[in-house]
């Protein structure tokens, strides 16, 4: 038996930054909420700094995809 079957696998809060900051900006619902069922606190998550990431890179998203709408 290796230690993997012998340990359930954990999400660790802290290091799924990059992937939690991806799964909100793609509107991945269900997988923030498996996220934040993993005891990730959004209010530990969410500094001043990636709250602005977070705006400018959907913001910038959406208006893309509104030039592409027009072209």
């Amino acid at each position: 038996m290796t230690l993997c079957e012998l340990r359930p696998f954990v999400l660790l809060p802290g290091s799924l930054d990059d992937v939690l900051m991806e799964a909100i900006i793609e509107e991945r619902v269900e997988f923030v909420a498996l996220i934040l069922q993993q005891n990730v606190v959004m209010k530990e998550f969410l500094t001043k700094q990636k709250l602005q990431e977070l705006y400018e890179r959907v913001s910038f998203r959406d208006w893309v995809h509104t030039l592409v709408l027009y072209i």
